[in-house]
C-alpha cells in the first residue's frame, strides 16, 4: 500500500502530567525546554513515541531518560489531536496523569531538559504547545480519582487522622469540605481502620490516627 502526503510527517507524542500536594496545594512537574520549539519555556514533561514502543512504554522511557524516574506508572488521561497543536508537523498527544510524593527522586538529563520545578497548578500561566490545555484535562480527571482509594492509597500516607485526609482531598478538590460529610463519604467508602492510637500532638482532644484498609 502507497502512502500519499496526507501522513507524511505525522509523529505520536506522549506527555505527563506529575501531580503533587506541597504545603497543601496542588503542584504539577514542569520542565524547561532545552531544544526548539518553545526553547526555555515550561512545558509538562514528554517527548515521541518510538515505532518499535507502545504509548506506555514510551512514558515510563521518558521519565527514566530525562528524570532517571523508574518506579511509577501514569494513567492515561486524553488525546490531543488538533492539526496545528506542534508548529513543525502534525502531532498527536496522548496524555497521562499521576499523584507522586514531591520528594521522588530526579536526576535531571540536562540534555533533554534545562531544568524542572514544581509549580502550584492555578498559578500557572503559558506553557509550551497545548500543554495549558493537557494540564486542565488531567487536573478534573484527578478530581474525579480523588475518592478512588485505590488510586489515592500508593500516595497517601501510612498514618493520619481524619483532618489530615481531609486537608489532602481539599488540596485536590480546590475546596473546602464539610467536616461531617467527608466523614460520612469515607464511612460509605469501607476503607478506614482505626488504629486504636491517638495524636499525642493535639493540644486539647486527642485525634485518632488511621491508616488504610
Amino acid at each position: 500500500m502507497e502512502f500519499s502526503n496526507k501522513y507524511e510527517k505525522q509523529m505520536i507524542s506522549v506527555d505527563i502530567c506529575m501531580f503533587s500536594i506541597i504545603d497543601n496545594k496542588l503542584n504539577v512537574l514542569l520542565a524547561k525546554r532545552a531544544e526548539d520549539p518553545y526553547k526555555n519555556m515550561w512545558s509538562l514533561i514528554g517527548g515521541g513515541v518510538y515505532n518499535d514502543e507502545t504509548c506506555e512504554n514510551a512514558v515510563k522511557r521518558e521519565l527514566a531518560e530525562k528524570l532517571d524516574i523508574h518506579d511509577i506508572s501514569p494513567i492515561l488521561s486524553s488525546v490531543f489531536s488538533e492539526p496545528k497543536r506542534d508548529i513543525r508537523f502534525r502531532n498527536i498527544s496522548i496524555s497521562y496523569f499521576c499523584l507522586v510524593n514531591s520528594s521522588i527522586a530526579h536526576k535531571i538529563n540536562t540534555k533533554k531538559v534545562l531544568e524542572v520545578k514544581w509549580s502550584e497548578v492555578y498559578k500557572i500561566t503559558k506553557l509550551a504547545f497545548d500543554h495549558n490545555d493537557i494540564l486542565n484535562k488531567a487536573i478534573n480527571q484527578l478530581k474525579e480519582k480523588a475518592f478512588d482509594i485505590d488510586f489515592m492509597k500508593p500516595y497517601l500516607p501510612k498514618y493520619f487522622t481524619l483532618s489530615t485526609l481531609q486537608s489532602i482531598f481539599e488540596s485536590i478538590l480546590q475546596t473546602n469540605l464539610d467536616k461531617r460529610n467527608f466523614r460520612r463519604k469515607l464511612n460509605s467508602l469501607n476503607c478506614l481502620i482505626d488504629t486504636g492510637e491517638k495524636n499525642e500532638l493535639d493540644k486539647h482532644k486527642k485525634s485518632v490516627i488511621y491508616q488504610l484498609k
